[in-house]
């Protein structure tokens, strides 16, 4: 698995463990539905009998390749009549909503066979038993099945009716001519006529025994090869299909809330969120309660583990400045780089904080002193930049706080829009002065979102911390500012999660 695809892994799983309780919920009133379903719907049993039909005792024709599976169907469609299905309800004595048996009982021809198979269903397994047996023994009943037998002999019976009453007609022709003294030839003729009519009705009734032969044989071809038996256990409700349907529809429709909350609100509620959008690593998690008040309370222990790891990664590479910045104004990058100043200040580095947030600067607020001359000061040409070198006048401008070996240079006059300033030479050149006077640089910069102030800054510091606070950056916010960071060239160190309502 290569990294990107690992990355998704850990932000889908992060996912989960933020919308928990999107995913549980559904997943359990889905479930909860299914038992209930499950209980409150009635029991189906289904019973299967097997009948035969003897191909061989049917009385078809057994020389058309087609006529036994169509004497099969045709004799699973009329098990299904009405007049079949009232037989059977009759037989059993049914009554109520077990009288109504449309739909529950199915016959199957098995193909290559000369089987049927019956199923019945029925709530009661002894019910459902019944039916099924009921209805394979009713084929095997001759004077029953004869109503569904083609009645070839209806037709045989007004042939034969008709040709008897032409007969009896003539003959009686025949006999008048005997009495009237006819001619030979007249009588002759007149008995050709009734000998052709009585050897037609004589053809026409054995035709019609063979007719009926055929049907007795027909209604004897039925057998039962396997009654059926009381059911063990209901096809329906199957309680664990079920359960794991409705559990899947609810991991399903939790899934697809969850995706659309995240779609919706994508903001970071835990350190796991911020972790699952970078790879890079989360230098500290600083709980909510921590806020900047003068003069400076102790610094608490999350700040002293940030300190430690930024002095060492500053140290690893050889730089001594660090901007602080966030995606959006307000998320708390100046208490956060206040604090990480006063660590390091208090771990024995000589440190100087400086404000170059020059739209909205802070620092002179936190400290109680005043804003001009600041940063402004130094690098603008319209400022009072002093006429000797910075390295010789800025021990007069920076301001010492209350924290042993903290200075504090702030923002000067107030810009709206400082990025031209930022990225200009005289601010390299500040840079390279106070790196020189001071163990490390710290730099409360603008959130990203407010301008070009930290983007201009960030290329020409030795490294770049991203704050986010929970509840206010987003993981597209994040993804997206650190990608920026990325395009520009600066060395993000990591990132400080704030405002966090757990460790």
């Amino acid at each position: 698995m290569n990294e990107e695809s690992q990355l998704q892994l850990e932000r889908y799983l992060q996912l989960v463990n933020r919308r928990k309780w999107v995913l549980v919920i559904p997943i359990v009133l889905a479930v909860l539905g299914a038992a209930l379903l499950s209980f409150i719907q009635d029991p189906v049993y289904v019973a299967t009998a097997t009948a035969r039909v003897s191909v061989a005792e049917s009385g078809i024709d057994t020389q058309d390749p087609g006529a036994a599976d169509r004497f099969l169907n045709t004799y699973a469609e009329i098990i299904q009549t009405n007049t079949f299905l009232d037989r059977v309800i009759d037989d059993l004595g049914l009554e109520g909503d077990d009288a109504n048996l449309d739909g529950r009982v199915t016959t199957t021809p098995v193909d290559g066979t000369e089987l049927i198979r019956v199923q019945a269903k029925a709530s009661d397994p002894e019910q459902a038993a019944a039916i099924a047996n009921d209805v394979a023994n009713l084929l095997r009943d001759p004077a029953f099945m004869a109503q569904f037998l083609t009645d070839s002999t209806a037709v045989l019976n007004t042939q034969l009716e008709a040709t008897a009453q032409t007969l009896e007609d003539e003959q009686a022709l025949l006999d008048n001519l005997f009495e009237t003294g006819a001619s030979q030839s007249q009588i002759s003729t007149q008995q050709d006529i009734v000998d052709a009519t009585r050897a037609s009705y004589q053809t026409l009734l054995a035709q019609r025994e063979q007719a009926l032969v055929r049907q007795g044989q027909a209604a004897r071809a039925f057998s039962v090869i396997e009654a059926a038996e009381e059911p063990d256990a209901p096809v329906s409700p199957r309680l664990w299909f079920n359960l794991m349907a409705g559990l899947l529809a609810g991991l399903a429709v939790g899934v697809a809330l969850s995706l659309m909350l995240e779609y919706i609100d994508p903001t970071l509620r835990g350190v796991r969120d911020l972790e699952s959008v970078t790879r890079l690593p989360v230098l500290a998690s600083i709980p909510f309660g921590i806020r900047w008040k003068y003069p400076p309370p102790p610094v608490s222990p999350d700040y002293r583990l940030l300190a430690t790891k930024l002095r060492t990664v500053l140290q690893a590479n050889g730089n001594k400045s660090v901007l602080f910045t966030s995606t959006r104004p307000e998320e708390g990058n100046t208490t956060v780089a206040t604090y990480a100043a006063m660590a390091m200040a208090q771990a024995g580095l000589r440190t100087l904080l400086l404000d170059a947030n020059l739209n909205r600067p802070d620092l002179h607020k936190l400290f109680n002193v005043p804003m001009t001359p600041g940063l402004y000061n130094f690098i603008s040409q319209n400022g009072v930049r002093p006429a000797l070198p910075v390295g010789e006048v800025i021990d007069d401008i920076v301001q010492e706080s209350p924290v042993p070996r903290l200075s504090v240079l702030t923002a000067g006059n107030k810009l709206n829009d400082p990025s031209e300033l930022l990225a200009s030479a005289e601010m390299r050149a500040f840079l390279d002065v106070v790196e020189e006077r001071w163990d490390v640089v710290v730099i409360d910069g603008a959130a990203m979102s407010s301008g070009a102030g930290s983007a201009v800054i960030a290329p020409v510091v030795g490294g770049v911390v991203l704050v986010a606070a929970e509840g206010q950056a987003s993981s597209n916010s994040v993804e997206d500012t650190v990608g920026e960071l990325a395009s520009l060239g600066a060395n993000t160190l990591g990132l400080v999660f704030c405002k966090a309502t757990e460790a």
